[in-house]
């Protein structure tokens, strides 16, 4: 009804032209919404020439170029492409303005382990995630182990269905969230804390707790630990810490640099992410070795990262080339990703 009164109020052809099938629904509706945006000196015979521009511009424009179009169509009338440029510039800041009044986020607590949300965001800030959370779930790319018998991937990864690969590329893209450039909330930095036994950190198998109770796997506890922004807080039975660690404990930039030129991305026999998506991993668990050092480090993607934790993936560096190797589940010899490196 919206749509229906705006093309009577703001339009003279495109009623006709979409009645008579020329035009489709949402080509009028841009018209309209193009036309109703003109400029306020616009005159009646300026109007009927954008008009026409547009419907002669949607014969052969997409929806998403006839809006671009729509954006500058006071070019049919203006003398300079000055004046274009500010009449352009002054719709996109209304728009602009009208999308951050719009901005909201939400999310709640399904009490199943997962946590749904909803938001809006403007455009701009909506592409650069699109962008990242497409980089990330790589449709392109394999993700999982070859089968030698089959030479098939053994694994989906991150899910067969695009909207299950953007829910796991959105849950990597948090893990890495630059928690040390975050704003304090209360005093408080944006570094989680997980509190865990001693023997959790070791390798056992009770659960873990985050500083908001959030209670996650012992196996999870370690993987987050490999790599991300936080702070082990370890207990020994009682509610004071027994040892509170610092973030130090996790690679550094240098360190990590160091890996993706030697790794060159995920070392998963068969898994072609790239360095950009991995995680650093402790080779020995950091409780038992003590160390953070590139010798006893690994990358890999937040998937198999999570199947390294999960089945206690066996890891070595090989001894003659310095390379990554893995004795995988179910398999006794060791195997490496055979990715090209210049």
């Amino acid at each position: 009804v919206n749509t229906a009164e705006r093309i009577e109020e703001q339009t003279t052809l495109t009623e006709a032209a979409l009645a008579a099938g020329e035009i489709t629904m949402k080509q009028a509706d841009i018209l309209s919404r193009a036309l109703a945006k003109l400029p306020e000196d616009v005159t009646s015979e300026q109007r009927l020439m954008c008009e026409k521009t547009l419907l002669k511009d949607a014969q052969k424009l997409t929806l998403k170029d006839l809006r671009r179009r729509a954006a500058r169509i006071t070019e049919t009338y203006r003398k300079t492409v000055d004046e274009v440029d500010a009449d352009e510039d002054e719709l996109l800041r209304k728009k602009e303005e009208a999308a951050r009044a719009k901005t909201s986020f939400s999310m709640w607590d399904n009490n199943d382990g997962t946590v749904t949300g909803r938001f809006t965001l403007p455009e701009a800030q909506g592409a650069m995630l699109k962008t990242a959370l497409d980089a990330l779930a790589a449709p392109h790319q394999k993700v999982g182990t070859v089968n030698a018998a089959t030479g098939q991937m053994d694994e989906v990864g991150f899910g067969q269905t695009y909207p299950q690969r953007l829910g796991h590329a959105f849950a990597t893209l948090v893990e890495h969230l630059p928690a040390d450039q975050l704003p304090s909330n209360g005093g408080v930095s944006a570094v989680v804390t997980v509190n865990l036994d001693l023997d959790t950190l070791m390798g056992g198998v009770k659960a873990a707790g985050l500083s908001d109770g959030t209670r996650i796997s012992a196996g999870e506890a370690r993987r987050l630990a490999c790599s991300a922004q936080l702070v082990p807080m370890v207990l020994n039975g009682s509610p004071l810490p027994l040892d509170l660690g610092s973030a130090n404990r996790y690679f550094n930039r240098s360190s990590r640099r160091a890996m993706e030129k030697r790794d060159g991305g995920c070392t998963t026999p068969g898994c072609d992410r790239d360095a950009r998506w991995t995680e650093a991993h402790h080779l020995n668990p950091y409780a038992i070795s003590k160390t953070t050092d590139i010798r006893d480090g690994a990358l890999l993607c937040s998937f198999h990262h999570h199947r390294a934790h999960e089945q206690s993936w066996i890891g070595r560096i090989n001894p003659d080339d310095g390379h990554v190797e893995w004795k995988l589940p179910g398999s006794e010899t060791w195997q490496r990703n055979t990715r090209w490196r210049p």
